[in-house]
């Protein structure tokens, strides 16, 4: 029976360990300059909305200036419950910002949402390739009457969906 000795043991344990300690320090270091890059993005577009809106400091519009980095995709619920405002309020300081390119109508008629496209745009350009999502593979399903291939994902439950 052969004896290892225990310093020989970690001392190769700690040089197989090395590689993925150097990455994962740089990912973390890396991590932290795109969090950073990205907050001071955030405050530029923070301080652009404020002076072409010209807000009073004290309305429901301003203080949504503040929080929108935060909430890319938003209602008028969201905001009265995030602001402590009516969702009257809300909605009125969402129209106000609407009118200046600030958001955009995103879908529904009932429960209308909005979104920030310049905050959408920058989560999507976010990322080690750009914001260049891994394509799946597609179930590649063709449409006996549409002769449209299905977009959803290989091996999916349910109905087939077509690109519109």
């Amino acid at each position: 029976m052969r004896m290892v000795c225990a310093v020989d043991d970690d001392a190769s344990r700690s040089s197989a360990l090395r590689p993925w300690l150097r990455l994962f320090a740089r990912s973390c270091h890396d991590a932290c300059d795109q969090a950073a890059s990205t907050a001071r993005d955030a405050e530029a577009l923070i301080e652009r909305w404020q002076t072409a809106g010209r807000f009073r400091s004290d309305s429901t519009a301003a203080a949504l200036l503040e929080v929108l980095p935060t909430m890319p995709v938003l209602d008028a619920a969201t905001v009265a419950r995030r602001l402590g405002v009516t969702e009257q309020a809300a909605r009125n300081a969402l129209r106000s910002l609407e009118s200046y390119g600030i958001v955009a109508r995103a879908g529904g008629r009932r429960n209308l949402r909005f979104t920030v496209p310049e905050i959408v745009k920058n989560i999507r350009q976010t990322g080690p390739d750009g914001g260049r999502s891994p394509q799946l593979p597609t179930c590649g399903f063709v449409g006996p009457r549409s002769q449209e291939r299905c977009h959803l994902p290989s091996g999916h439950r349910g109905q087939h969906r077509y690109t519109p």
